[in-house]
């Protein structure tokens, strides 16, 4: 992949980025608006780049094959210069069509130079690749990681799946430097030795809010790491602003946006594009040598968020309409104060509601819906609502198989409501304070053993705290009761103290209700019990651990 990558800038061409789980429809339609020439893959994808480029007149080139190896010595003759596009990176498009977003070299360069030059990276540094491709965190972690002379540590798909494994790859294989979104790293760090990391220097984390305890979290566990919240967005070339974190700022009620990088500037404006006075909150503009160069083949929207400087004599100058608001501290420093349109972040994934909703009207029988985002800062999860038909358990299946090969993963709804009509303000906009709060079947049939009965209370018992839901079926998924892959690490660090023995994180992955975990469980501790018994504390009886659970949870919120 990271070859693939270098080789197709070497050759003075634009590298489009597809996350291998991406659905072959979406990748056909990302395929046509990036106007793709060529499509290299591997064997293991053979299936979708082949229904790909049925659609798509393109170059198939296959990177685990010798037949397009090249077979001489010397450098292809490159004349990309700073003002040639480099990459194209798609985001989510609230027509229902991806936006392509079309980078040249020269904020890239600028970006890869200021965290080079700023941080000290050198040979001596090694980065863990825990990202997609497809997101723009990757552009530094396999450009900017190379361009230092360090080393890159591409971690596989089982490797980020599991944080266990992670954190015995940042201890283990002295890691330095972190790279991701923040629920990556929260999600690490309850599995780090307490003493074992003495490696890891520098923790970047942007994409979604940074939840104000983690820089104390990671201070206990790696004390000499430093960490660094990013923001800015993909249109202004994966980073352009910072703030250095410390372990006090847990009376922030939440971690500050920073100031510009190098090259870039900041404006916070009034309707009439006119500054506001430190503390006022309004638009977030973003200018610069940071810009992005628009949307590929898209010049109105181009024109429509890309507008003149007019802080900046140049007629060439740009600034970049965010679409966030925010407001400047006393020291120049900027607070995010959220978003005045429907895109929102779910674990560091830019998603715009409107497309999630087209992707759904598309689907046999729906003639209404409304996507909202539901949960907690830190634990997002997206619900539908949907009119049309009488709509069954199976019905609902069906359309997330439908959507499942139109949207990717992290875009799915982990909930769908049927109503029988939206609800409607006597303005005729629709009323969300009526829509319905989402309800769980609380109703089980199916009798367990005794023993079994005993642990499914105690899971059902994790999942309401985990979950913050009081009313929970046995047969409830865990992911579509409001559960990711955060609140799946609380749930196993507390199933692991509340029955008494270790089990692998990836059960849960496996056991998704109640029941079946309880049954796997059960199973588990008479094969394990004699050798995976760990000690727990006997003077704590079981509803003071949960409640001690309860605690935590509130602590880490």
């Amino acid at each position: 992949m990271v070859i693939a990558v270098l080789a197709v800038l070497k050759a003075g061409c634009v590298y489009v980025p597809i996350d291998p789980s991406t659905p072959a429809e979406r990748c056909r339609l990302m395929a046509t608006v990036a106007n793709f020439s060529g499509l290299i893959s591997d064997d293991a994808l053979r299936n979708k780049a082949l229904s790909i480029q049925a659609e798509v007149p393109l170059t198939l080139i296959w990177a685990d094959s010798d037949a397009h190896r090249m077979q001489c010595d010397t450098s292809p003759d490159n004349p990309a210069t700073a003002d040639d596009r480099a990459y194209i990176i798609f985001t989510s498009g609230t027509t229902g069509i991806p936006k392509a977003v079309a980078v040249k070299h020269r904020p890239a360069v600028n970006l890869i130079d200021w965290v080079n030059r700023t941080f000290a990276v050198s040979p001596v540094d090694k980065l863990l690749f825990v990202t997609s491709i497809a997101f723009d965190l990757s552009v530094y972690d396999m450009l900017g990681t190379l361009a230092a002379g360090a080393t890159l540590r591409v971690a596989s798909r089982e490797e980020i799946r599991n944080p266990e494994l992670l954190s015995q790859i940042v201890s283990r294989e002295a890691i330095t430097f972190w790279n991701s979104a923040p629920v990556i790293l929260d999600q690490l760090i309850p599995y780090l030795d307490v003493t074992g990391n003495p490696h890891l220097r520098l923790a970047f984390l942007s994409g979604d809010w940074i939840p104000v305890s983690l820089p104390t979290r990671l201070a206990e566990k790696c004390p000499k790491a430093e960490l660094i919240a990013l923001g800015g967005a993909t249109e202004a070339v994966i980073w352009s602003n910072f703030f250095p974190t410390s372990s006090n700022q847990r009376e922030l009620s939440s971690i500050p946006y920073g100031k510009p990088i190098q090259n870039a500037r900041y404006y916070i404006l009034d309707p009439h594009q006119l500054p506001v006075p430190v503390g006022v909150e309004g638009d977030l503009y973003i200018g610069g040598d940071v810009l992005a160069e628009g949307y590929y083949g898209d010049a109105h929207r181009t024109a429509e968020k890309f507008c003149r400087d007019p802080f900046v004599a140049a007629p060439s100058a740009r600034m970049y309409f965010t679409g966030d608001r925010a407001r400047f501290f006393d020291d120049g420093n900027i607070e995010f104060l959220g978003r005045q349109d429907s895109q929102v972040k779910i674990n560091g994934y830019r998603i715009e509601i409107d497309e999630i909703e087209a992707a759904i009207l598309r689907c046999e029988g729906i003639v209404a819906t409304h996507v909202s985002r539901k949960g907690e800062r830190h634990h997002y999860w997206l619900c539908a609502y949907i009119v049309g038909q009488a709509m069954t358990q199976p019905d609902i299946a069906l359309i997330k198989g439908t959507l499942s090969q139109r949207l990717p993963e992290y875009m799915i709804p982990v909930l769908f409501i049927t109503i029988d009509e939206m609800p409607v303000t006597v303005n005729g906009k629709l009323d969300k304070s009526k829509l319905p709060e989402p309800k769980l079947n609380v109703k089980d049939t199916k009798m367990s053993s005794e023993n079994e009965m005993c642990i499914e209370e105690k899971v059902k018992n994790v999942w309401r705290i985990v979950l913050n839901r009081n009313e929970i079926s046995l047969t409830d998924n865990f992911f579509d009761a409001g559960g990711d892959s955060a609140r799946l690490i609380q749930t196993h660090r507390a199933l692991q103290d509340e029955i008494g023995f270790n089990f692998p994180v990836m059960s849960l992955f496996q056991y998704t209700t109640i029941r079946s975990l309880a049954q796997w469980l059960k199973g588990h501790s008479e094969k394990q019990a004699a050798t995976q018994l760990v000690p727990t504390d006997k003077n704590l009886s079981a509803r003071q651990r949960v409640k001690q659970l309860q605690k935590n949870r509130k602590n880490i919120n």
